[in-house]
């Protein structure tokens, strides 16, 4: 699955809803946004069927994110804390069932986030997660945008590798990984 685990330290592996063809994925690497949105529908049951066939335990998490080219100012709701993160595209993977995003993510002071009025983007974030290891989390996302003061709903399904610890067995991260993605076939 993965070849070469020293280019990253962040990868997302977004699943792409059944009702999607491949030629309708956009991925821009320049602005780092992967738009493969989820019926409300499946999104829904796919959650319910996770949760009734796997009986892992989720948790809650809230976010509302502020984006300035690069720079997340992230608000954490649930601890009411602020963060700041680049996040640096380094490649992709793509097939008819999921795109795999390496990044590398770095979190940094939040007096590093600019003092302006050009925000690229404001969204807020609620996500269901399951941890499958302290590294591999599946994430249920579900993103309101504010564009032009109106709302607009996007849903994800994906799976996130935490890849910040070195001199650990690979190839027991992609078996992992590859029973992770199996849960949803």
């Amino acid at each position: 699955m993965i070849n070469d685990f020293n280019d990253f330290n962040y990868l997302e592996i977004n699943l792409i809803s059944p009702e999607v063809t491949s030629q309708q994925i956009y991925l821009n690497k320049n602005l780092n946004i992967t738009d493969i949105n989820w019926n409300q529908k499946i999104f829904n049951k796919t959650l319910f069927d996770f949760m009734d066939k796997h009986k892992l335990k989720p948790f809650e998490r809230k976010f509302r994110v502020l984006k300035h080219y690069n720079k997340n100012l992230i608000y954490s709701i649930n601890d009411n804390k602020y963060n700041v993160n680049t996040k640096e595209y380094v490649s992709h993977i793509n097939n008819n069932k999921y795109i795999m995003i390496k990044y590398n993510k770095d979190n940094i002071p939040p007096i590093n986030f600019p003092s302006t009025k050009n925000i690229h983007e404001i969204y807020h974030v609620n996500k269901i997660v399951f941890k499958i290891t302290n590294r591999i989390y599946i994430n249920f996302e579900l993103k309101k945008k504010i564009i032009n003061d109106k709302y607009e709903i996007y849903r994800r399904l994906y799976i996130n590798l935490n890849n910040d610890k070195k001199n650990l067995d690979n190839n027991d991260i992609n078996d992992i990984l590859s029973k992770t993605l199996n849960y949803f076939n």
